[in-house]
């Protein structure tokens, strides 16, 4: 795999990551999660929105949970993988995933300045096993947060 610099990625670089990438087996299987990603999704995309800080916070913790339970954490974290790392552990920090926010806070001290896709490639799979394993109930964490901090607003409601 070639050297690049994450910080600088080409636009060329092939990703597997979208929007729509949210896939029917995953909503499935994470009902409540996809429905808030999706709600915030909607939210952010409309003109002019601006999402409050606890939407934000929200929005990246369920962005990460479902790159992580997909398996496509490496092209979630480019190009910027040290600004994703920091926005990710203070949201799982924020919703009370303690040890995720920990699995995350390891990497993000291991991660250098010049962050290659070959070092980041080794390192995303096994953040990736690790957060599978963990014991922080990511769902209810998520959904918790939602009920307690955030308000979906009725029309995006199912």
């Amino acid at each position: 795999m070639e050297s690049v610099d994450c910080n600088n990625a080409p636009e060329n670089l092939p990703t597997r990551l979208t929007e729509d990438n949210m896939n029917e087996t995953w909503r499935a299987r994470f009902p409540l999660v996809g429905f808030i990603l999706n709600a915030l999704r909607s939210k952010a995309a409309a003109p002019d929105a601006q999402l409050l800080p606890a939407e934000q916070v929200l929005l990246s913790a369920c962005e990460f949970w479902r790159v992580v339970s997909q398996r496509e954490l490496l092209w979630y974290l480019l190009p910027d993988a040290r600004a994703r790392l920091q926005v990710t552990h203070a949201a799982l920090a924020s919703i009370g995933a303690a040890r995720m926010a920990s699995l995350v806070n390891v990497l993000l001290a291991e991660c250098p300045a010049y962050v290659t896709l070959i070092w980041l490639d080794a390192r995303a799979g096994r953040l990736e096993d690790a957060v599978l394993d963990c014991e922080d109930d990511i769902q209810d964490l998520i959904v918790r947060y939602s009920t307690e901090r955030v308000r979906i607003p009725d029309g995006l409601r199912g």
